[in-house]
């Protein structure tokens, strides 16, 4: 038999995309019926099985997309068989943790907080709780034969020198916290794939924040806090807007520097300082534009996307700020104030 004539007998057949239908209704099956895994898995192998044996021995020529779609068929009922193994009040199980202000013999929380995948939410509160620790449902996406990790979370707690050092990290779960307006805070907190938020309480209560970092890897950045004996804060974010608002800021020392940043995204201030304190802020973008509304400062630079203000002398004072903002790609919106120290 000639070279062409072996060709054209092995014939295009959609066999592929047969077996790749009966794949897809057999995972919804699956969803529906909640299939026992066992069965489910037997399923899988045995068509995976039958369709190499019908392209292998019949002797079919197969299209690339009829392979590409049976191997995706096959993803989604392996994906479905996981998901269908672990009961609806494990995957979105919530676990909350708290102690009393009783309970805490300590002046000071240092608060450090990291989620893999979902968010970070703290906040604060005057009620008699010290601290309330919240990990929410998971952001776990089945995968085949695979279901969310054990140990997913984790909580520590330890006092040390008046210090009660509270660490919350967790792989799969958003983290929510608040903390009692009782104590000195410093905090950091930060995600790979999720945003994050710092916010004041409600009703006008006033909080004791020594420091904050707050970065996210893939997600916003959200600060909106009062202070009057500010050490530090940074704001970080690889691919999403960073926003700062205050209503009152002090400075803690000299030179106390307040850094905010985003590779790729917008920048948004809105703060109230002292006015007994000194600032210097430095704001650029590369590939966006800088506005500001800053009365009181004094405006040395101020272009596209440059800018430089000032009020009092940092290099002399005894309280200062040193406020830089940077974008990649992005604005910037600064808008300043100085008010009289409370």
């Amino acid at each position: 038999m000639s070279s062409s004539a072996q060709q054209s007998s092995r014939r295009s057949s959609p066999v592929l995309g047969v077996l790749a239908g009966i794949v897809f209704i057999i995972a919804g099956l699956a969803a529906f019926l909640h299939l026992e895994i066992g069965l489910s898995i037997a399923i899988v192998l045995i068509i995976a099985g039958a369709g190499v044996v019908l392209v292998g021995v019949a002797g079919f020529r197969t299209r690339g997309w009829d392979i590409a779609l049976f191997v995706i068929s096959l993803i989604v009922l392996a994906s479905i068989v996981s998901t269908n193994y672990y009961t609806p009040s494990t995957t979105n199980a919530v676990y909350t943790y708290s102690a009393t202000r009783a309970q805490v013999s300590a002046s000071k929380i240092d608060l450090f907080a990291s989620a893999g995948l979902g968010s970070v939410d703290v906040g604060f509160s005057n009620s008699d709780q010290a601290y309330q620790v919240t990990f929410g449902s998971g952001a776990f996406f089945g995968f085949p034969f695979f279901g969310p990790p054990a140990n997913d979370f984790k909580l520590t707690n330890q006092t040390r020198n008046g210090v009660l050092f509270l660490n919350a990290t967790s792989s799969t779960t958003s983290i929510t916290i608040t903390l009692s307006t009782s104590y000195v805070a410093n905090i950091t907190a930060t995600t790979s794939t999720g945003s994050v938020s710092l916010s004041r309480p409600g009703g006008g209560a006033a909080v004791k924040i020594q420091s904050v970092s707050l970065t996210s890897g893939t997600g916003s950045v959200s600060a909106t806090l009062d202070g009057k004996n500010i050490s530090g804060i940074s704001l970080k974010s690889s691919t999403g807007s960073v926003n700062l608002n205050s209503n009152y800021l002090s400075p803690a020392s000299a030179r106390v520097p307040i850094s905010i940043s985003s590779s790729t995204g917008s920048v948004d201030v809105n703060i109230k300082i002292a006015n007994n304190a000194a600032v210097a802020i430095n704001a650029s973008s590369n590939t966006g534009s800088v506005s500001q509304h800053l009365p009181g400062f004094t405006i040395t630079q101020s272009t596209n996307n440059r800018l430089q203000a000032s009020a009092g002398d940092v290099a002399t004072a005894p309280k200062s700020f040193l406020i830089s903002m940077s974008v990649s790609l992005g604005s910037i919106n600064v808008n300043g104030e100085l008010v009289s120290p409370q």
